[in-house]
């Protein structure tokens, strides 16, 4: 059996040698896919597809990525849910998902944390606040502040689709300024960084791992960071605190999930391969390349970190006063 890590892994083993449906020692006998929620080039692709070789090899078998985007990216998610509770069909946990979507939608298709499993955490990525330099020449966040006080309602913000964490990041952002955007819904941030760099909206609420690529282009600046201090890449780009919003200063997660039937050997086999893929050099690299820093966790402890997230876009749902929305 391969090395198994967790904090409760013993038992958890245990657990599922007396079940028995299956175990680490039969697990994977063939190859595994992740099903992406959203469009290539946007942030969630990006990271997940860092560790497919790795995680690939760690397995002893092939990691297959699908993108199944679309409706904010619940097509994805209710394709996992669809899958055999196997570990052979694996879904990407997010904000969005595990967050935001439950805390705005009245009849959400899934529970998140009665349908899905938590494998475990891949990293923590500052969101960005970007826009064009159409809109906002100088680059900076004063000018793009007093630009939307000035024209309430005319400017407008792309996202991933409704529902989407760049959508109500968007939406929490507008409320605790006192501004207004029209909000434009992509079918991910991909396709929405395509027509901000052409001009059609003004801003996005990116993520740092898929915006960097594009601020070297010269069309599109930074004028907000999603972090503690200030990125060692992008020392010119301040934290929301510097601006005063501290409220606004989180980052956002990613993470590898799987339906809830799922075995716990499975589970765990599941994380022994990712957190091993989160310890390689090269995979590190990559990450602090893209301005991300791996993050390794237990089941158990990505669990708890669901949890708060869904408390906390609760908490944002009602101090916006956000009506929910009918799928």
């Amino acid at each position: 059996m391969k090395k198994i890590i967790g904090t409760s892994a013993f038992a958890l083993v245990t657990s599922a040698l007396v079940i028995g449906p299956a175990s680490a020692q039969d697990y994977p006998n063939k190859p595994v896919t992740a099903v992406i929620q959203m469009a290539p080039g946007g942030p969630t692709d990006l990271i997940v597809r860092v560790i497919q070789q790795k995680m690939g090899e760690e397995l002893g078998q092939a990691l297959i990525i699908e993108n199944k985007a679309g409706a904010g990216g619940l097509i994805g998610i209710k394709n996992v849910l669809s899958a055999h509770a196997d570990g052979y069909t694996l879904g990407i946990a997010t904000g969005s998902s595990h967050g935001v979507a439950p805390n705005i939608y009245e009849n959400l298709p899934y529970n998140p944390t009665k349908d899905f499993r938590p494998v475990g955490t891949l990293v923590m990525a500052p969101g960005v606040l970007v826009a064009s330099k159409a809109a906002v020449p100088d680059c900076r966040y004063e000018t793009f502040i007093k630009k939307l006080k000035e024209n309430p309602g005319e400017m407008k913000y792309g996202s991933a689709g409704i529902g989407t964490l760049a959508h109500m990041t968007g939406a929490y952002f507008l409320a605790e300024t006192e501004t207004d955007m029209l909000h434009i819904p992509y079918r991910g941030l991909g396709p929405a960084m395509i027509d901000l760099q052409g001009g059609s909206i003004d801003a996005l609420f990116d993520n740092i791992s898929s915006a960097r690529a594009h601020l070297k282009g010269g069309k599109i600046c930074a004028l907000a960071i999603q972090s503690d201090k200030r990125l060692e890449e992008y020392p010119s780009i301040p934290t929301y605190a510097e601006l005063g919003l501290p409220q606004l200063n989180k980052p956002t997660w990613y993470g590898l999930i799987a339906r809830a039937e799922t075995p716990d050997a499975v589970i765990l086999e599941l994380n022994a391969a990712l957190n091993k893929t989160l310890d390689s050099e090269s995979v590190a690299n990559l990450y602090k390349g893209m301005g991300v820093q791996p993050f390794k966790s237990t089941p158990e402890e990505f669990s708890a970190l669901m949890q708060e997230e869904n408390e906390f876009w609760k908490n944002v749902t009602e101090k916006i006063n956000f009506a929910k929305l009918k799928l």
